[in-house]
């Protein structure tokens, strides 16, 4: 995952990760539809959430813009979070 790091006045690209090196994790959505011509398209998106109050995160994303972060789902959470429903998954994007 990376965010821009604004500390230099420009957007610096910063990876973040485990320090182990083991991949992140992301709560995502996707959906499979059929446009008006009766083509199949695939759309996804990563979920966020707003992280002003995250002292890591003010050095992120523009000066005086909102600060957010992707939800980042807890090791072993993956399988638990393909398979909840939508009721569920608001346990996994509380802070």
């Amino acid at each position: 995952m990376y965010e821009p790091d604004w500390r230099s006045g420009r957007a610096v690209a910063t990876r973040f990760s485990h320090v182990d090196g083991v991949p992140l994790g992301i709560a995502g959505l996707w959906d499979r539809y059929r446009d008006t011509a009766g083509q199949w398209h695939e759309s996804y998106t990563m979920l966020t959430i707003n992280a002003d109050q995250r002292s890591l995160f003010q050095n992120y994303h523009r000066p005086g813009e909102e600060k957010r972060m992707v939800v980042i789902l807890p090791a072993g959470a993956y399988g638990d979070w393909l398979a909840a429903g939508a009721d569920d998954t608001r346990d996994f994007l509380r802070p």
